[in-house]
Formats: C-alpha cells, structure tokens, sequence
C-alpha cells in the first residue's frame, strides 16, 4: 500500500474566507444597531423638547393672565385717581388752590405781541 497524500485541505474553503463572511456579518449587526440606536436617541430628544416646550408655552400663558389681570387693577386705579372731583380736592387741599371767581379777569393781548 502506498501512503498516498489526502488532499482534504484542498477540499476546504480558503483560509480566512468564513471567517471574513461572519465579520461582515457582525460589522453590519453592528452598523445597524448604532443607527437604530441613534434613531432612537434623536426621536427621545425630540419628544422631551416638545414636552419642554409645552410646559414654557403654559407658563407663558399662565404669565399673560396674571399681567392681564394686573393691567386691569391698574387701569381701574388709573380712572380712580384721575377723577376730576378728586383731583379738585387734592388742589384745594393739598396745592392750597381756589377756583377762579368770576369777577377775575386776566389783562393780555387780544392779538399778536407785535401789533401796537
């Protein structure tokens, strides 16, 4: 009998080349869980910047009542204080003022100052 060599080797795939299959293989499982990933991410930023915004939206409303009803005080203040009984009071009271007499005249030019 001879001793006659096998050529099983030469049967087989290439060295390296399952193994550059199964690298692809998990280079493109890999690929694809970071860009799902970052989907991810970026749809949970957008989602918490709409509830951010939401809640400051509704403070700035709250804010506009309060000024709305802060503008309205003020205004009803305003007319209170600018009523002409009671700016007549503070005159006499507070300026020592008198209301003309009728009898009270005031000298001046009927025209202009340059007319003799």
């Amino acid at each position: 009998m001879s001793a006659r060599p096998t050529r099983t080797a030469a049967r087989a795939s290439p060295p390296g080349s399952r193994d550059d299959g199964s690298v692809r293989m998990a280079l493109a499982i890999v690929v694809a869980t970071v860009v799902v990933t970052a989907g991810l991410v970026f749809l949970v930023h957008t989602k918490s910047r709409q509830i951010e915004a939401g809640y400051h939206i509704h403070d700035l409303r709250q804010q506009l009542v309060s000024l709305e009803h802060q503008r309205a005080s003020l205004e009803v203040e305003r007319a209170a204080l600018a009523r002409p009984t009671r700016l007549a009071q503070l005159a006499r009271t507070a300026l020592g003022l008198i209301p003309p007499r009728i009898e009270t005249t005031i000298a001046g030019f009927a025209g202009s100052p340059e007319d003799p």
